[in-house]
Parts: C-alpha cells; structure tokens; sequence
C-alpha cells in the first residue's frame, strides 16, 4: 500500500496522434496506435509520507505505448533531483501501486503494463508559453519533446480543453488542459514496441496536476485491507471445518 502524498505541479503528454490526442475526448489513437511520452514535474508543496519529506524539484516519465487491439505498456523513468536515491524505488511504487484505492491509481488503466523503472536526468522546462523536455540515462539518450501553445490563425487565446475523458486518471481536475504545437518529439526505449520515434508537428497536451492521498485515506484504505484480511481468513477457516467434517 502506497504512502500518503501529495503530489503537484506541471504536466504535459507528448504522442504521435496528430493536433489533439484523442485519448482525452474518449476517441480511438490516430492510425489505431500512440506512442509517446508523459512528464510529471513536481512543485513545492508536494511530498511523500510527510510534510517534511518534500520532493519538490523531482520528476517523472514515462515512456509509453499503446495500440487498439494490443494494450498499453509504459516504462518509467525517475529524477530525484540530488536527493535520496531511494526515492526512485518509492516514487515507482506509488505511482504503480493498485493495492488501495488512492489518486495515482487509474493511471494504470490508462498505460497498461508497466515494464518497470530507471534513475535518469530529467530537464524539464516550463515556460508561460512553452515547454522543453529531455529525458536522459547512464546508458544514452531517452526522449526529447518541445512545444508551445497553439493558437489558431485570428485568434488571441490557446486551444483549450475542459471536462476531459482523462481528467482524472491524469490529475487535471478543474485545471483546462493546453493544446501544444509540438517541434521535435523522439522518444527510443528497446522495451516497448514499435520502435524509436522521431516526429515534429505531433501531438502535445499540458496542465497542471495533482495527485493526493491524505493520512485519512491511508488509514481508511489500510483498515478497509485488514477487514477484508480477516474476513478472507475466517471464509478460509470455515472451508476447512467443513471439509474436516
């Protein structure tokens, strides 16, 4: 079971669908299929466990996949911004726990797989206008992804979106989500299908986020567990009896 935590801050998911990915308007991915790639960057105020333990600063991506009739598959990687260095192990688990009913939960359901995790450097810039974002590794080079609002010839304000189909699983809430025009969007891991990406012009959608799960939703979680612990044993004794008998 994942700890409590607050996580907050800047948000964009980079694909290969073209203009607006129809993932947030409960469309099927352009060409059936949709590569990409998702940056969470944590902002003050966010922390795990505790107040004191702060993460601000820290960042997370995930290297994703995804196809119609195949599934999701998603591999992570992890910037703990010179802190402690098991923090990639506990930012991992909790955005990939599913024993508890807590915020990062259904992000499951919309990555798939999770292939598992590596430490990188993460640069991620986010400008008023704009982004830039470079993923890297001990081993190379990962994704890079940049873009900037896009807005619509004779028009003065940036395509947004609102009520999305993703809001949740994302942790957009009330926030609008930003339509971006992208630049260049590569993205190379062995792990997932399809192979490495190399696209300008694609699809870029940013926002703010946050995830929470509060002490009380921990302890409401872990004795919602326990319960049903105690009932799984008792059901299991009471088998036992009756074939004994």
């Amino acid at each position: 079971m994942p700890q409590a935590y607050l996580l907050k801050g800047d948000f964009v998911e980079c694909c290969d669908c073209f203009t607006v990915c129809p993932c947030w308007v409960s469309d099927l991915p352009d060409e059936d299929h949709c590569s990409g790639l998702y940056v969470w960057s944590f902002a003050e105020g966010s922390y795990i466990g505790n107040q004191d333990n702060s993460v601000a600063g820290m960042k997370v991506a995930a290297a994703t996949y995804h196809a119609v009739r195949q599934g999701g598959q998603a591999f992570f990687y992890i910037d703990v911004n010179g802190g402690d260095p098991s923090m990639v192990d506990t930012l991992y688990q909790i955005f990939s726990d599913q024993s508890a009913d807590h915020d990062l939960k259904g992000l499951a359901n919309l990555l798939g797989l999770y292939l598992g995790h590596k430490p990188a450097r993460i640069d991620a810039n986010f400008g008023a206008k704009d982004f830039d974002v470079s993923v890297d590794t001990e081993g190379g080079h990962i994704a890079t992804a940049k873009g900037e609002e896009k807005v619509f010839t004779n028009q003065q304000e940036p395509m947004t979106l609102r009520d999305t189909a993703l809001d949740t699983k994302l942790g957009i809430r009330e926030n609008a989500v930003v339509v971006q025009k992208m630049g260049a969007l590569t993205v190379d891991v062995a792990a997932l299908p399809g192979g490495p990406l190399n696209f300008l012009g694609r699809s870029g959608m940013r926002s703010k986020f946050r995830y929470e799960f509060t002490a009380a939703a921990l302890a409401k979680a872990e004795r919602r567990a326990d319960k049903a612990s105690q009932e799984s044993k008792a059901a299991a004794k009471a088998d036992r009896a009756i074939k004994g008998r």
